[in-house]
């Protein structure tokens, strides 16, 4: 495991880029073996393959046999995961299930996974009359329900966006204009489907098979300049005579990224009793009609991603900056801070905070691997905390925020950092905050710092792909001005 002074270096001194230092869950993460990174994968849970990498599993009574044979995985595959993990040279390896059938898989070797968790779903969709339900993550909402169709995304969600998809699923195939005629597997209804966009200019690829339990499931990405989103169309065997689609939405480039989402989806619609979902789970019944008339019209989808439709689950329009519901509370409870509903901030050490919105972050190579839509903060609630400022800067006469700012300014152009205009200084909450743009060959970094009214400062280091940033501004505004101290 990575020691927590490297990713010190790295996220706020960017020292370990060239070396190739790598980001890995700060603490709070499960520990798992000697030479091993952390693990992901939980007892109980769901996991697939790592997109590019080749996973295995062994049908064996033990595990890392030195003659045996593996079967490979096939991308997208679904396993349950059933215990674990054991410890074997520098890898982590699980009792799985695969097909219905028992063996184990190593999870990854040494930094690099193989495996990796499908998506946590807390919260249950209920048809009007119990034929169908799946489930959705705890942040997100029904965004637009119509004719058997159903729109979820993230709680407040106006449209598709950078680093924010949205998933349709329509509980019946028929009620898809392309397949209401129409009944077969999945891969089948798959390639029906496919003729009929191609007429209307969508471009599919080749369908990609999914083994769910006893049931199949099958997908493919699609492209169309109609709605100025990438797609993922998936069709699940319901395994009643019916089957399901889901189409998860996502900003250009980004449509791998709603892959785990559709299949833990997809997942919980072949078997409910499967599901990877939480006791918390909710229901609702908001009349879905699931006739064969109709379907989930293009143009209502449009609107929502144009951000003209409202929620039918009574979700309003929010600004940047006012969608900061969540809150972190240090486990003394001697700071806080509000942050974005649907992020996640978890300590690193000390009292230093990690907040990302996209928890893939955490195995990035690099700070220049983090994607659009991809945004890292560290927030330190003091100065003390921030271990690359120099000792002398803590509680020192001449410290200002601004002072601050100018250092980890000079610090940066130091490593290859090229500084955006000149320093600001405002005011935050009635005390002196300052900050600082500055972009590396491969990502933008903001530093704020605001004066906390107890002598000290506040200081939050921000990172996004190049020409990201101004799209977070507001949000991590709102995140520094409501750290507080108790």
């Amino acid at each position: 495991m990575m020691k927590l002074h490297k990713l010190y270096r790295l996220f706020l001194a960017v020292m370990l880029l060239a070396a190739g230092g790598a980001i890995t869950r700060p603490v709070g993460a499960q520990e798992a073996c000697p030479g091993f990174a952390e693990s992901r994968l939980i007892e109980g849970g769901l996991a697939t393959p790592v997109a590019g990498q080749q996973a295995e599993v062994y049908f064996t009574d033990l595990p890392a046999p030195i003659d045996a044979e593996p079967e490979i995985l096939p991308a997208g595959s679904v396993i349950e995961v059933l215990s674990g993990p054991e410890c074997v040279n520098n890898a982590a390896w699980w009792i799985v299930a695969v097909n219905g059938q028992n063996g184990w898989a190593p999870e990854g070797l040494k930094k690099t996974y193989w495996l990796e968790p499908l998506p946590e779903l807390s919260q249950t969709y209920v048809a009007a009359d119990n034929s169908v339900q799946f489930g959705y993550p705890a942040d997100w909402a029904v965004i637009l329900e119509q004719d058997g169709a159903v729109l979820v995304g993230a709680a407040g969600s106006n449209g598709v966006a950078a680093g924010n998809p949205m998933v349709a699923i329509y509980l019946d195939s028929h009620s898809v204009p392309s397949l209401v005629n129409s009944d077969g597997t999945p891969e089948e209804l798959l390639t029906i489907d496919a003729q009929a966009g191609a007429s209307q200019g969508v471009d599919y690829g080749d369908p990609i098979l999914v083994q769910f339990g006893t049931r199949q499931a099958a997908y493919t990405y699609a492209f169309s300049d109609q709605l100025g989103v990438d797609t993922l169309v998936m069709v699940v065997d319901l395994g009643n005579g019916k089957a399901a689609m889901l189409i998860g939405m996502t900003a250009i480039g980004e449509v791998e990224t709603v892959l785990g989402m559709s299949l833990a989806i997809g997942y919980t619609l072949m078997d409910p009793a499967m599901a990877a979902t939480s006791d918390a789970s909710t229901s609702t019944d908001a009349g879905t009609d699931t006739s064969t008339s109709g379907g989930l019209d293009l143009g209502a989808v449009a609107d929502v991603l144009n951000g003209q439709s409202e929620s039918t689950s009574g979700s309003t329009e929010a600004e940047p900056g006012d969608t900061n519901t969540a809150q972190y509370v240090s486990a003394d409870g001697a700071f806080s801070f509000d942050y974005p509903a649907g992020w996640v901030a978890e300590p690193l050490e000390g009292n230093v905070v990690i907040v990302v919105n996209d928890t893939a972050i955490y195995n990035l190579p690099d700070l220049d691997s983090l994607a659009p839509g991809q945004v890292l903060v560290v927030l330190y609630p003091s100065v003390s905390d921030a271990q690359d400022v120099p000792q002398d800067m803590v509680g020192g006469e001449g410290t200002t925020a601004g002072t601050i700012v100018s250092y980890y300014a000079s610090m940066g152009m130091a490593t290859g950092y090229m500084q955006e205009g000149a320093m600001e200084f405002f005011d935050m909450n009635g005390y002196e905050a300052s900050s600082s743009y500055a972009h590396a060959a491969g990502h933008d970094r903001l530093v704020m710092v605001v004066d906390n009214g107890q002598g000290d400062y506040f200081i939050l280091i921000a990172y996004t792909a190049p020409g990201e940033m101004e799209a977070f501004r507001a949000d991590l505004t709102a995140l520094l001005a409501s750290s507080a101290l108790q």
